[in-house]
């Protein structure tokens, strides 16, 4: 999801990267005349981070109409998030996409379930994606407008029976990371919240943070998605 105004930024630099390794990539924006793969679907709409419930409901319901019999995952990122494709895929290819996984970073207050940070992305199985845009959206009383994207979201999914999954690994460390690295790497919640109500889950610091198959990191310049890639994919130390 980006906007007119971050196209040649935000949105050019997440092209370069990291949507290039996904089966099929689309940016949701307000105007398509792009120079990257992009449909028009939030025009004449409003900007703004309050208006990401709207623009979300309209992005579901584009791919359900457009890639639903296509695919079998379908993430939603935004503009200043990096994804690192193939731990997505080695995470979703223990799972069965036939059943209605709902996947992210799991936060905690507001819903007893906890929801998925939209910041860090989240994924639907295909399973899951028809359930919200077959049951959920359709009626009104089990999905609502609201404040929050991503809280809204989890409240329409939980009201069909679709549930937060845990994408920690085996040693209980996060793959899905909603505040910037730095943020992460020093156990600071910005804007002074605390962990312990945000966090669904316990969350060390330091290198103990992060999983070695981590997924994706949120709150990015573009020079710092840049500089991510090229750690990643365009380095290489000699072997022992």
């Amino acid at each position: 999801m980006t906007s007119k105004r971050n196209h040649k930024n935000r949105a050019a630099v997440v092209d370069e990267t990291w949507p290039k390794r996904c089966d099929k990539y689309e940016f949701f924006t307000d105007d398509g005349n792009t120079t990257f793969p992009s449909a028009d679907i939030f025009y004449n709409m409003t900007d703004g981070h309050i208006k990401l419930w709207p623009k979300t409901k309209v992005a579901l319901q584009y791919i359900y109409d457009t890639y639903l019999d296509d695919f079998d995952w379908f993430l939603k990122a935004d503009d200043d998030t990096y994804i690192v494709v193939e731990n997505l895929k080695l995470m979703l290819a223990r799972l069965d996409s036939s059943l209605p996984h709902y996947l992210g970073f799991r936060l905690k207050p507001y819903i007893d379930d906890g929801y998925n940070s939209g910041g860090a992305g989240y994924v639907l199985s295909r399973s899951a994606l028809v359930a919200f845009v077959e049951k959920a959206l359709t009626n009104k009383s089990a999905c609502q407008d609201g404040w929050a994207e991503d809280l809204q979201l989890a409240y329409c999914l939980k009201n069909v029976g679709v549930l937060p999954g845990d994408t920690r690994d085996s040693s209980g460390r996060n793959t899905f990371f909603p505040y910037h690295p730095n943020h992460h790497m020093n156990g600071i919640v910005p804007n002074g919240g605390h962990s312990k109500f945000w966090y669904y889950y316990p969350m060390e610091k330091g290198f103990d943070a992060f999983s070695e198959h981590f997924i994706s990191m949120h709150h990015l310049s573009p020079t710092e998605m840049r500089l991510i890639d090229l750690l990643l994919y365009r380095i290489r130390v000699p072997s022992a």
